[in-house]
């Protein structure tokens, strides 16, 4: 699965950034941040009790000196009070701090010198114990100003996040007007909260995951252990925000997940992420988009592997972490290229033709990886078998299906080159035998496989070979330097020798046949043969001469395009 860079997502998707917000502090007003405050200040703070539960948000501001104050309090509150209605005795005091509490009381701030010179011992105890933070103001000053203050950077804090809102629903409107799908979405999601992401389907599975710093294996890491505590109903265990989010079955729900990997989660990331809920779920009820999705994810990851970008113990575990568990003892890889280029959108045509592949190998009970390449446009297969003598008869099978499939969705004219790797049994080798299938059915785009309906991969081939060295200049020097003499000949001529070569080659030097193809008479190909020679000074009998010229002929045929 394709692990996207910050760079590559800013330069990709950077007016995601809100540069015009306020600074990032959370979204919400703290008792740390609250003590920070001019104001504030003023009354030279001091916390005396709870000094671990600074963090604590403030909703509001609420005064008063009555001993009942906390049964008119909602929660939230930084409560300020000259201390009158704290209570003279102990336990009158201790009882104060659990109202407080149980009515969930952000902290209180006692104003010395009115009522009381030091905050009383049994209060500031048993806050300590409660975790309440307990504030002594050894300066009087306004309660009015106080509450001004804090009031207003809580309204200040609200607009920003509304602000960003709008922000953030205009982006992600932005990328649905320009025909962009789920992963850009997650993409910029990504981007902007400074975090991966994950979307997960109904069942739990791994539909697509955008990175932002950290590698794709960390993220897959922290996003498997949050769901592990998610299951186990531990869901504050992993530091993660994950929301529910409609399917395009409409039943159920799938969940999109920020994973504070690269940096902390607040509320300006829980709106960000909030809105990529519902442009996700929209985008889900097109059809099949789930399948798509799940293609495409599935694809980047098979897209590393056959790049060799992954080590054998990553490549074990994310395709664990994607459905399937290599239990079995061989891994056999598959490709399949079409030969020509659809209408459709190649996510669209691979939906369909993956999907009755899926059915395929899901009643054969064989686990298997299944994803689209969207740069190559090709559809890549990893399937777990038990013994390597397996790896034919369900070739056989799936190249008939995917045959059936392609000219199913396409109609006629359409049709698809399916090859097949080497059966192995390390992760290091799947790499290469997948690498490998890949190239193959690119490059058997419109050939025939000869006698069975798929290419085979771990074969040798010397067309292959070139095709696969087809953009070495040395390569374009050798065949245009062997056969610089004859090309200048037929580009004078009417009558060109080439073709009489390219069927010498073809035909291994048989006359007979090579006459028989080109509809001449024997004595006018030994003709024909005899100028050849001339013309590049050198002996059509001579084995090396033959190997030579075969080469040249086919490297030239792949330079060209012609293979």
């Amino acid at each position: 699965m394709r692990s996207t860079t910050h760079d590559d997502v800013m330069s990709r998707y950077g007016r995601v950034v809100i540069a015009d917000a306020e600074p990032r502090d959370g979204g919400v007003m703290t008792v740390r941040t609250a003590l920070a405050l001019p104001p504030v200040r003023r009354g030279r703070p001091e916390v005396v009790a709870g000094r671990g539960a600074l963090e604590r948000s403030i909703r509001w501001v609420a005064s008063g000196d009555v001993a009942w104050i906390a049964r008119d309090l909602k929660g939230g509150e930084l409560l300020l009070t000259t201390g009158l209605g704290i209570g003279r005795r102990a336990a009158e005091q201790r009882r104060y701090v659990d109202a407080l509490c149980e009515r969930g009381v952000a902290a209180v701030a006692i104003e010395l010198g009115a009522a009381m010179e030091e905050p009383p011992q049994a209060l500031v105890a048993r806050a300590e114990q409660r975790g309440l933070p307990v504030i002594a103001f050894r300066h009087g000053v306004p309660f009015v100003e106080i509450t001004e203050a804090i009031h207003g950077a809580i309204v200040n804090r609200q607009y920003a996040l509304l602000r960003r809102g709008e922000a953030i629903h205009r982006r992600f409107t932005e990328l649905v007007l320009e025909g962009q799908g789920i992963p850009e979405v997650m993409d910029a999601l990504a981007a902007m909260i400074a975090d991966p992401v994950v979307l997960e389907s109904a069942g739990g599975e791994l539909l697509y995951h955008a990175v932002h710093g950290a590698a794709t294996e960390a993220v897959l890491d922290a996003w498997e252990a949050h769901r592990r505590e998610r299951e186990r109903g531990r869901d504050g265990a992993v530091d993660a925000m994950s929301l529910p989010l409609p399917m395009a079955d409409g039943a159920e729900t799938g969940r999109l997940t920020a994973l504070a990997v690269d940096s902390p989660l607040d509320d300006y990331d829980r709106l960000a992420v909030e809105r990529a809920v519902g442009v996700i779920a929209l985008a889900l009820l097109r059809a099949r988009q789930e399948e798509e999705l799940a293609l495409r994810g599935r694809g980047e990851f098979l897209a590393e592997l056959a790049s060799g970008a992954l080590e054998a113990e990553e490549a074990r575990r994310r395709a664990e972490t994607l459905g399937l568990a290599h239990r079995r003892s061989t891994l056999l890889p598959l490709a399949v290229a079409l030969t020509r280029r659809p209408s459709l959108t190649r996510a669209a045509v691979w939906a369909p033709v993956a999907r009755r592949l899926r059915d395929e190998i899901d009643a054969l009970g064989v686990p298997a990886l299944l994803g689209d390449r969207r740069r190559e446009g090709d559809l890549l297969l990893l399937a777990g078998i038990g013994d390597p003598s397996d790896r034919d008869w369900l070739a056989d099978r799936l190249a008939a299906v995917t045959h059936a499939a392609v000219e199913h969705e396409l109609g006629g004219g359409h049709g698809a080159a399916v090859a097949v790797g080497a059966a192995v049994r390390r992760w290091d080798d799947a790499a290469r035998a997948l690498r490998d299938a890949a190239d193959t059915a690119a490059f058997a785009r419109g050939a025939e496989p000869g006698g069975r309906p798929w290419h085979d991969a771990s074969a040798p081939d010397v067309d292959r070979l070139l095709w696969l060295l087809r953009d070495d200049p040395d390569l374009r020097r050798f065949a245009d330097g062997f056969l610089a003499p004859l090309l200048e000949h037929d580009a004078r001529r009417k009558n060109p020798l080439l073709p009489t070569l390219e069927a010498l080659c073809e035909h291994g030097w048989h006359k007979a046949a090579a006459a028989r193809a080109l509809l001449v008479p024997r004595q006018v190909l030994y003709q024909r043969i005899a100028r050849i020679a001339r013309l590049l000074d050198a002996d059509p009998d001579d084995p090396r001469t033959r190997l030579g010229l075969e080469l040249a002929v086919r490297a030239r045929r792949v330079v060209r395009g012609q293979i």
